[in-house]
């Protein structure tokens, strides 16, 4: 995971993993206008075709992203079997990969996600709300909220490049 600096100006919204102390943010709900709403319930309250939630229980994405290992590992381990069986290549979605090419990529993407998850528990030592979000980039007022928020150190923005 890396900080994320802006908004990406060729695509039509930017993802976001966000993080803050609940008692910290209180905003106004855009829809009604009822006060002392966590920034998770107004971006979803906000709820267009290009700001969206996509997941908001980190517990839940955390033991997601174990998961993918195991498979990956699991993969690992059939490739290996392949290539002592003398295989150097398979087949898999229309393409010929070598397998020593596919037990790299997963090595990779394993220790991407172990880096993510051990961010991931340090961040929600020190926040109670963790959440990942697409913000739509014609959204000025969210962006401002969002880059406004982040300089006071209202909310961290950790950005995953997967």
């Amino acid at each position: 995971m890396k900080y994320r600096l802006g908004f990406v100006s060729n695509s039509s919204s930017s993802s976001f993993i966000i993080a803050y102390n609940s008692d910290k943010i209180k905003l106004p709900c855009p829809c009604c206008g009822r006060s002392g709403i966590g920034l998770l319930e107004f971006i979803e309250a906000k709820n267009d075709n290009n700001t969206s939630i996509y997941w908001r229980d980190v517990d839940t994405h955390i033991k997601e992203l174990e998961d993918e290992n195991n498979k990956r590992q699991d993969e690992n381990r059939r490739y290996c079997d392949l290539q002592k069986q003398g295989s150097t290549t398979i087949d898999q979605y229309r393409n010929t990969y070598k397998l020593t090419d596919l037990i790299m990529w997963n090595n990779e993407y394993i220790r991407d996600n172990i880096d993510d998850i051990d961010k991931l528990r340090s961040t929600k030592e020190q926040n109670d709300i963790i959440f990942e979000c697409s913000i739509d980039n014609c959204d000025n007022t969210l962006q401002e909220l969002i880059h406004t928020m982040e300089k006071s150190g209202d909310i961290h923005i950790l950005y995953s490049c997967k």
